[in-house]
């Protein structure tokens, strides 16, 4: 199975869905049948597929080397923007925090945005951005740990709990 060329018709990535990868909120993601190094990202809105895929082909057009090694490679986006095959970047190995470059105008850099391949930590979720902030420039970030994620998702857990509850003293 041949994943199709940019732009192509949504007919011609649905094919292309095998097996689940849990995890998205705003998008279903799914390995590609047959193409063990990529992944399709399903998004009904197409905002987030679209937004992913000009930030890439920009930073391609316009050379910008330091942007793409921290972000996921994109193969091909569907022409609605429906359907994104995107480079396959399994979970962050270490559970200890880890310092990557990343681009600065790049937002919700959480741990789960991120992904590994060959030792190589980037970016597999890119489609917010920072308002008013310039393209092409890296930094360095210190993704949290494991236990400070969960720490930290426990503690809004908590907050949502107490919030909901309506045992609010006002």
């Amino acid at each position: 199975m041949t994943i199709p060329k940019n732009h192509s018709s949504d007919s011609d990535y649905e094919s292309l869905i095998g097996q689940p990868i849990p995890g998205g909120t705003s998008r279903s993601v799914y390995h590609v049948a047959g193409h063990s190094n990529w992944v399709i990202k399903v998004n009904e809105q197409c905002g987030a597929n679209k937004n992913e895929a000009d930030y890439y082909f920009d930073a391609l057009n316009n050379s910008r080397n330091d942007v793409l090694a921290c972000i996921g490679k994109i193969k091909s986006i569907s022409k609605s923007g429906k359907y994104l095959v995107m480079e396959y970047l399994p979970d962050v190995v270490s559970p200890d925090e880890v310092v990557v470059d990343v681009p600065t105008d790049i937002d919700d850099l959480k741990r789960s945005n991120f992904g590994e391949n060959k030792g190589s930590i980037k970016l597999r979720d890119y489609a917010m951005r920072k308002d008013g902030v310039p393209t092409g420039y890296v930094d360095k970030y210190k993704i949290e740990s494991v236990a400070i994620g969960n720490n930290l998702k426990n503690l809004g857990n908590d907050l949502d709990a107490i919030f909901n509850s309506g045992d609010l003293d006002t």
